[in-house]
């Protein structure tokens, strides 16, 4: 991060699961990123052998929609969210995917914000391609 100026955003935390081995079965995206003006939506799928989030919120936090706001710019939704019964000490399970929506106008510039992924594959985080209308992005 040499030189990097704005500010940085945890969106997901990855540990990889000593010994697992993924299935070959064909997976989702990991990641797909589109932005239309200040609002960015981030899809992702999570990799196989990878352990769950640490750095979740509790239950009562999120609505009845498995949505929660982080800050006034930006929110999540993880539709596979389930709990036997909807209390604030109950165990639950987010899922393999989610959805974060951002809102900061200071995106709105072509480069003006990065979005890094993780390669489980080559350990190692990179740049996401944002998608274009030429690529699946909807309006």
């Amino acid at each position: 991060m040499s030189g990097f100026r704005g500010q940085l955003i945890l969106v997901n935390n990855l540990a990889p699961i000593p010994g697992c081995k993924a299935s070959s079965a064909p997976q989702p995206p990991q990641y797909r990123l589109a932005h239309r003006g200040a609002d960015t939506t981030l899809d992702y799928h999570a990799p196989e052998c990878f352990q769950r989030a640490w750095n979740v919120a509790p239950l009562n936090r999120f609505d009845q929609n498995n949505a929660i706001r982080r800050g006034d710019r930006m929110s999540y939704h993880f539709p596979d969210l389930s709990t036997p019964e909807r209390s604030s000490g109950a165990a639950y399970e987010l899922g393999r995917q989610f959805t974060v929506r951002s809102t900061n106008a200071a995106c709105t510039a072509d480069a003006a914000c990065v979005w890094l992924g993780f390669d489980p594959a080559a350990r190692r985080y990179y740049a996401l391609p944002w998608l274009s209308a030429d690529n699946g992005a909807s309006d």
